[in-house]
């Protein structure tokens, strides 16, 4: 079950959802180093296949997939400045550094195509990508979940996860603003 819900959620944010995967494979790392690991591969087919979505979907409907990125939270034109922007100077490169730089994938997706990244390259570095951060997270969360097994019980924990997901988002969105 891990393995399809971090597929779905990575599809869905690689294409038009706004919460990352990040959240469902950090909470499974809470208690199962191995579930969390199977979320996080489930994640990364699933972003690959979203952003290959959205690449062929740019290269057709570009406007139109900008109007509809246009609507989603903390998405303004800065940040695709930005992404085309790293895809100029990095390459496929850019993509392993925006995992971590706030800048959503599709953004990413839609710009390589816009650029004439060629396709493959993208796919490759989106599994780099992706994977990455998601193996990241599963194995960072579950070792400092382990540790805090110590001085806290599965409810704390959970609440601890809970209140650190809703202060990256706070926090993300007030620095992206709507």
């Amino acid at each position: 079950m891990p393995l399809l819900g971090g597929f779905i959620w990575g599809i869905s944010e690689a294409t038009v959802f706004f919460i990352v995967p990040d959240v469902l494979i950090s909470l499974l790392a809470l208690q199962d180093r191995r579930r969390a690991l199977w979320a996080a591969c489930g994640a990364t087919l699933g972003a690959a296949l979203g952003g290959a979505l959205v690449y062929g979907y740019a290269l057709h409907h570009a406007l139109a997939l900008w109007a509809l990125f246009d609507a989603l939270p903390a998405i303004d034109p800065a940040l695709y400045a930005k992404a085309a922007s790293s895809l100029d100077q990095l390459g496929g490169v850019a993509l392993v550094g925006g995992a971590f730089t706030g800048i959503p994938y599709k953004l990413f997706a839609a710009q390589a195509a816009l650029q004439g990244y060629g396709w493959p390259s993208f796919i490759v570095f989106s599994f780099a990508a992706r994977g990455a951060r998601f193996l990241l997270v599963a194995l960072l969360v579950h070792a400092l979940a382990r540790a805090l097994r110590r001085f806290v019980g599965p409810q704390m924990l959970r609440s601890l996860w809970l209140g650190a997901w809703v202060a990256i988002y706070v926090a993300y969105w007030q620095l992206w603003s709507w």
